[in-house]
């Protein structure tokens, strides 16, 4: 396998030469070699050169390609094709093609140059009250496309600086996660869309050392997709979840299983000319932008940099250390960072240290808890350890998890217990509540927010060491 991979590695770079029109400026495909549309060689060009920069490939004219790159920046900062215009883009307005645009440009100038202007573009989102109301318009029923479009204002944040409104974007994902994992809206019954959205929201979490909550609903969710070429989008999504999500030591050979497939699969759709295509059927369009139109089926820049960011997670998780691989410091398509959670958890930002060695409880749990129902797992234990009582609880935390509440041998655990005297159901925030005294548990059963199953003579019990 590893010849394999050592072999297109070389024949995609030999592709994207082979777009090279001009020093250090490339045409997309061999549709478009002939420049017929002019500004497609913006995104032709931030492609190849990202992918080239991936597989540890020299440019011919890295200065070239700054200038080039930087013809294409407004007055306002952002990166647009001149021949946009607004008429002929599907989105409301020019914002997320900007932001797409210049987060790529970002990645091309990597390592070798700077946007000619200032960001001037980001006064409308440079203060926490300028982002708020931002987030609050947030369409969660497109969570792909919202996915881009926060990403990108996080890649803005981290560029010039500005870590305080970076964390903002990141607790409004602690408070805005659903019971899947994703940021979406369930109604829609489009999962698939929640976890390529997500593969871009996931970034901030990865940049900041941060274990992600229900994690493995969304490694249980990824598994579950069937393990087959689709498009370049999704198998790159797939690729880059699974290879952050090893860190957490859950279904790891499962993980390496369906990225082995994952990666002969995309190895055997090289095409004869050493590039990749997206899909093999119907058109593409630019970003929505309905003037662009080109086959599907052809090798381009863009399929051809996604796939073979796939193959180096592929390769990374596989063949640890074998092959060199650059890929981007900033987030966004391309980012990686291969120390996630190696140290294991970092101190939350802005909530209450962690005082319970979760990285060990991951470790030890047989029933897959989140790192936050952890957090509450370790207080549980420091106010109800010492307690003796003829009472074990198993208490069924929605969407995060299960541990029970052994008071007869005086035991906190991460655990299901099928023997246990009572089970209680009940979400996070409404156990958060309980431990904090702001929530009376017999009104949260009244009111149907703590659900009970089992010996109901021990639930007051319960409540007395609850309420102690």
């Amino acid at each position: 396998m590893m010849s394999r991979i050592k072999e297109s590695r070389a024949r995609a770079a030999a592709f994207l030469k082979s777009m090279e029109i001009e020093a250090g400026i490339f045409t997309n495909s061999s549709y478009n070699k002939p420049v017929h549309t002019p500004g497609m060689r913006l995104p032709a060009t931030y492609n190849a050169v990202s992918c080239l920069r991936l597989m540890g490939e020299k440019l011919t004219d890295p200065a070239s390609t700054v200038d080039f790159l930087n013809g294409f920046q407004t007055a306002s900062g952002a990166y647009r094709i001149p021949e946009m215009k607004a008429e002929d883009v599907y989105y409301p307005s020019f914002e997320y093609d900007d932001f797409h645009i210049t987060n790529y440009v970002l990645s091309a100038l990597e390592g070798i140059g700077k946007p000619g202007n200032p960001f001037h573009f980001m006064s409308d989102y440079d203060t926490p009250e300028k982002l708020a109301p931002w987030l609050s318009r947030r369409d969660m029923g497109r969570p792909w496309t919202e996915g881009n479009y926060i990403v990108n204002l996080a890649s803005f944040y981290e560029y010039t600086g500005r870590d305080d409104l970076f964390q903002q974007l990141y607790l409004w994902h602690l408070d805005n996660q659903d019971e899947y994992g994703y940021w979406h809206d369930p109604t829609t019954d489009d999962l698939t869309s929640a976890m390529a959205g997500a593969a871009h929201n996931l970034h901030l979490f990865y940049k900041l050392n941060e274990p992600v909550p229900r994690y493995h609903k969304i490694i249980d969710h990824c598994l579950s997709i069937p393990n087959e070429i689709s498009s370049a989008c999704i198998d790159v999504d797939l690729a880059d979840i699974l290879a952050h999500f090893m860190a957490y030591g859950y279904r790891t050979e499962e993980i390496r299983a369906y990225l082995s497939k994952k990666l002969d699969d995309l190895l055997n759709i090289q095409q004869e000319d050493g590039g990749f295509y997206d899909v093999t059927s119907g058109v593409r369009l630019f970003d929505g932008w309905s003037v662009y139109q080109e086959p599907q089926g052809l090798s381009n820049c863009f399929a051809t940099w996604f796939r073979m960011i796939a193959i180096g997670f592929c390769a990374e998780v596989l063949y640890p250390g074998a092959f060199t691989w650059q890929f981007r410091q900033g987030i966004g398509i391309g980012y990686r960072n291969p120390n996630y959670l190696s140290g294991g958890f970092a101190e939350p930002i802005e909530r209450p240290a962690r005082q319970y060695a979760i990285d060990q409880a991951l470790d030890e749990a047989e029933v897959p808890c989140s790192p936050e129902l952890l957090t509450v797992i370790g207080e549980v234990k420091r106010r109800f350890g010492h307690v003796r009582a003829d009472l074990i609880c198993v208490f069924e935390v929605s969407g995060d998890g299960v541990f029970t509440l052994d008071l007869q041998n005086s035991q906190v655990t991460p655990t299901d217990r099928e023997s246990a005297d009572l089970r209680v159901i009940l979400s996070l925030k409404t156990l958060r509540g309980i431990l904090a005294g702001k929530t009376n548990p017999t009104a949260a059963y009244a009111l149907r927010k703590l659900k009970l199953k089992g010996d109901m003579g021990k639930a007051l019990k319960l409540v007395g060491v609850l309420g102690s």
